[in-house]
Order: C-alpha cells, then sequence, then structure tokens
C-alpha cells in the first residue's frame, strides 16, 4: 500500500485518446506540474470525466509522473477502466478510498492498525494486524500483549498482515541478542519491530520483560561473560576449552584463532577454559591465554623473609697436654767374703714349719725426672642451624663432670696424691705424702641445650668459637731423693712330711756386686675446655600456608 498524497486545484484535459489497458496518459502540454510528484511508496488519485455528458468516471491511482505524462493504475475504488477521448478532464480529487486510507483521532489514540491479535504457543507465536498490506516494512513496529511465556531461547513470531502472513522469524532483542527464558511473559504488553538481523529477517523484542536493553545494544563476537547455568544461552557457547569447527563458528575462529588450543590441527580450535580458573588481566607480565597459579601453596624457608630465632647454640672444645718424665735410680753394693764354708744339715721334720727370709738393702738413689711441654693449640669450633619456622622445642644434653686419674709407683715410702675437684675422689697411691704434691684442678663442667619445644629454627646461624689455650711452653725439672732402706721378711709355711738335706758349699772368695735399677716414668694429662653457647628467640609456630580470598564460583560464556 502506497502513501497517498494530493495537490490543491490539480486539474487539467486529457492530451490524446486511450483505451482500456493504456497504463499512461498524458495530459495537456505544461499542466503536468501543477500534479503531486510520487516518490518510492507514494502515490495520487486521478479522476477521470467526460467532457461531453459528465456523467462518466474512472478513477485511477498514479505512482509515478514525468512532466506531462502519468503511470496510472486503472479501476480504482470500485471504477471500471473504459477508453477516454481527447479533451476528457483530468483531475486530483478526494474519493473515498482516500478519505478511508487516513487514520481518525481515535482510531490513532487506540493504536487499531497497530495492536495485534494473539494465538499460537508460547514459542510459536501468531500476531495478526488489521490491515491490507501485503509486505511489511524494515522498521514496521506493532503491539501485543503475550499470551504464553517463552521456554527456550529461540522463539519464533508469524505477523499476519490482514490475510497476509509474514514469517515465522526468529525473535531477538537488542541487536540480534538471543531472548533469555521469560523474556516474553503472559500478561506483559510488548512491542516488537520488524527488522533485519545478520541480514535475515526477524522480530525484535524491543521491552522484555525480564531484562530490558536498548535497540543499539549489541555485544561482539568474542565477548565473554558469566552466566549463571551450565547451558549457554543461543549465540554463546561455554568457555570450558571445548573444541568447535572452524568452518561452522568461523567468525570467532577469525578473531580468537588458535590462541586457546589448536583443536584437532586442522578442522576444530578451542575456546577459553575458565575451569577453576579466574581471569586476570593479560598485557603485561602474562600473555594471551596464559595460565598458572594454585589454590594452596606450602611456604618453605625460601619464601620467607629474612628474620632472627632464639635457640642455643653450644660448642665445646678441648685440648690434651701429656707430659712424660722418665727417672732411673742405680743402687749398688759390694761384699767380699773370704774362705770356704759348707752347711750340711739333716732333718726329718713333722708338723709344721715355718722359713723365714729376710733382705735388707741399704744406700740411696736419686732419682732426676724433666718435662719440657712446647708449642700452642688453638681450639675452634662452629654450628649451624637451618630449617623452617617450626613450634617451640627443647634439646638437652648434660655433662655430669669426669676426672682423670693417676697411679705413683711407690718407692721409699713416698706417696703422690692426684686430686679433682668438682667430682671424683682423690687417689693416694702411699702411705703418708712426704713430698711432691700434685693436685690437678678441674671444674666440672655441664653442658645444656635450652630452646624452643619441637621444630627446628628457621633461617641460618654460624657460630664460630676459638680459644687459645694456655699453659704451653712450660719445663719441669723434678728431682727425687730415695731412700733405699727397705726391709723385706718373707714367711713360708712348709708341710714337713719328707726328710729333707741340703748341703750347701759356699766359697767365699768372690766379690759381689749388686745392681739396682728402679725405673719411674710418670704421665701427666691435662685437658683444658672451653663451651661457649649462644641463646636466639624462635618466632616459628609451625608450617604457614597461603590460600585463596573467599570466592563465588560461575560460569563464563563466549559469544559467537
Amino acid at each position: 500500500m502506497s502513501i497517498i498524497i494530493a495537490s490543491n486545484n490539480a486539474s487539467s484535459t486529457l492530451l490524446a485518446s486511450i483505451n482500456s489497458t493504456t497504463t499512461t496518459i498524458s495530459v495537456a502540454a505544461g499542466t503536468g506540474h501543477i500534479f503531486p510528484s510520487p516518490t518510492a511508496g507514494q502515490a495520487f488519485k486521478v479522476s477521470l470525466t467526460d467532457a461531453a455528458t459528465k456523467l462518466q468516471h474512472e478513477i485511477m491511482l498514479c505512482t509515478n509522473r514525468t512532466n506531462d505524462t502519468l503511470t496510472v493504475v486503472r479501476g480504482q475504488e470500485g471504477t471500471t477502466a473504459q477508453g477516454w477521448t481527447a479533451g476528457d478532464y483530468v483531475a486530483n480529487l478526494m474519493t473515498s478510498g482516500t478519505l478511508t486510507a487516513f487514520l481518525p483521532v481515535e482510531q490513532s489514540q487506540q493504536n487499531t492498525y497497530g495492536y495485534a491479535a494473539v494465538s499460537g504457543t508460547s514459542d510459536a507465536i501468531t500476531a495478526t494486524l488489521i490491515s491490507t498490506l501485503t509486505v511489511a516494512n524494515v522498521g514496521m513496529t506493532f503491539t501485543l500483549t503475550a499470551a504464553f511465556n517463552n521456554i527456550t531461547n529461540s522463539p519464533t513470531m508469524t505477523l499476519v498482515l490482514g490475510t497476509t502472513g509474514i514469517g515465522p522469524f526468529l525473535i531477538f532483542k537488542g541487536n540480534g541478542v538471543p531472548l533469555a527464558t521469560g523474556d516474553i511473559t503472559a500478561g506483559a504488553t510488548l512491542t516488537f519491530a520488524y527488522n533485519l538481523v545478520n541480514n535475515y529477517p526477524a522480530f525484535i523484542l524491543l521491552n522484555p520483560a525480564t531484562s530490558p536493553l536498548p535497540s543499539t545494544y549489541s555485544m561482539p563476537t568474542g565477548s565473554i561473560t558469566m552466566w549463571p547455568t551450565a547451558t549457554a544461552p543461543n549465540g554463546w557457547v561455554l568457555c570450558n576449552g571445548q573444541a568447535l569447527s572452524r568452518s561452522a563458528y568461523s567468525a570467532l575462529f577469525s578473531i580468537i584463532g588458535l590462541t586457546f588450543g589448536t583443536g584437532d590441527g586442522s578442522s576444530t580450535f578451542n575456546v577459553p577454559n575458565y575451569t577453576n580458573l579466574m581471569p586476570i588481566g593479560a598485557g603485561g607480565i602474562y600473555g594471551a591465554a596464559a595460565t598458572g597459579g594454585s589454590a594452596s601453596t606450602t611456604l618453605s624457608t625460601a619464601n620467607l623473609p629474612s628474620h632472627n630465632h632464639s635457640a642455643v647454640s653450644t660448642s665445646s672444645s678441648t685440648s690434651n697436654s701429656i707430659s712424660t718424665s722418665n727417672s732411673v735410680s742405680n743402687s749398688t753394693s759390694t761384699s767380699t767374703p773370704t774362705g770356704t764354708a759348707t752347711s750340711t744339715s739333716v732333718s726329718t721334720p713333722t708338723g709344721t714349719a715355718t722359713s723365714t727370709s729376710v733382705s735388707t738393702t741399704t744406700g740411696s738413689a736419686i732419682s732426676t725426672s724433666s718435662s719440657n711441654t712446647t708449642g700452642s693449640a688453638a681450639s675452634s669450633s662452629s654450628s649451624t642451624f637451618s630449617g623452617n619456622a617450626l613450634p617451640t622445642h627443647v634439646h638437652s644434653v648434660s655433662d655430669p663432670g669426669h676426672f682423670h686419674t693417676w697411679t705413683n709407683q711407690q718407692q721409699a715410702g713416698r706417696g703422690i696424691i692426684l686430686a679433682k675437684s668438682g667430682g671424683g675422689s682423690a687417689l693416694n697411691n702411699g702411705s703418708t705424702v712426704q713430698e711432691g704434691l700434685i693436685t690437678i684442678n678441674n671444674a666440672q663442667t655441664g653442658i645444656s641445650i635450652v630452646g624452643a619445644t619441637g621444630g627446628t629454627p628457621s633461617g641460618s646461624v654460624f657460630t664460630t668459637t676459638n680459644t687459645q689455650l694456655q699453659g704451653l711452653g712450660t719445663t719441669t725439672n723434678t728431682s727425687t731423693s730415695l731412700a733405699l732402706s727397705t726391709h723385706t721378711t718373707t714367711n713360708t709355711t712348709l708341710a714337713l712330711s719328707t726328710a729333707t738335706s741340703t748341703t750347701t758349699s759356699l766359697t767365699l772368695s768372690t766379690a759381689t756386686t749388686t745392681n739396682t735399677t728402679t725405673a719411674t716414668t710418670t704421665n701427666t694429662a691435662t685437658t683444658t675446655g672451653t663451651t661457649t653457647s649462644t641463646t636466639i628467640g624462635n618466632t616459628g609456630s609451625g608450617t604457614a600456608i597461603s590460600t585463596i580470598s573467599p570466592y563465588l564460583a560461575i560460569y563464563f560464556i563466549i559469544k559467537t
């Protein structure tokens, strides 16, 4: 249907005769300009009346005018096409059809021709308008009251213009955005526009009931957004790393390509995978499609900042000095008997007998010993602590004390006492201390390690102790005068049951010399100990764990 236009006082005469099938007529020369000039979709009414009787009439529809020539559609509004003679009247007059084509105010206010009656089903709607149109122009709008809720994301609609059906076509919102379930709600008054989506005809829902969007709203292909369910709407797919056809989803493939996966290497490609992952901005440290991170991490020593702890570091050093002295005592006695003596005895004893022998050594001996200890000694110890921060703990160890003993060979009633303070007992190998008393003092040493209960201190502690030992480089001379007067008595009890004859022949003319050598060796052991303890505090309280912040899981979808 064309839009009717008109001009005031547009009338002329027919320039030449026409028959009933002629579709172009010419008006008197130079009078064509007083008639309207229709453009696309426009027209005006032309009424012809015979000049002779003024009783013959035909209504035509002019769709184009070029100067004085009019292109017409014959026999309009119940009239019949017939032949006409040059000079008959041609005019742009008001007609009944023209008046009917105009919309009265009341009908405009009631939206009589823009309100559709609804039938069909929830996802296959039929909307019927009062109209003589046979086609729908792009941008045409109409209103209806919904009778159903849409159940799927892809409902369709058929528009009926009078008796002409247009469709069914898909219903979208915005600029090609698929509907969500419930966008069409029963009882809601909704406005639709007939339009093109991606060059295909469709009906655009301008005021969806659940989520209104402007008609200019558009989500470009490749857009990623959050979505509440595991089923993506039409035109979208879940971002779960799935492989899609490169040809079927060519628009999306042209944008993301193989960035998120090569698919089968030839016919498919992968979409982003947000399963159990969170997005992070790309372009700096991270490139597109980079992944990483973890839900939790156990910290190691390398993850901890530098800090101090308390523990006990104990180092001990020991130096041993051994002094050896040798003394030699020589005793010589000479007797020169004369004559010869023979002793013969015969006895037949009974019972028991006691044999007693006595020897006496007289004279004196000097025992001299010297010891020279030279040099120096250094004692060095180190301790190192490393490991993770652990709960407080205690280690302990103790040295209950110790002593060294030395035994002196007894000579001529002389004695040496070796005594130690702080533990042990004094040793006395002689009857009475005459001289040469030696005492070695060494305080009882206890070692303890005290720290936190359980675990190993974190960080590193390195302790070095150097101890210079004193007392080396000492020369000791010892002179001992021994009184060699030893009286030995030996008693032997014999069982006398055998007759014994003993004959001893002595030649008393040989000088007899007796040499007695006494050797004395003295070993002196000296132990010097140094203990160094370092106390550090422990701030650790166990294994540290980092966790992600509280989160809400949701699906991601990408526009195809």
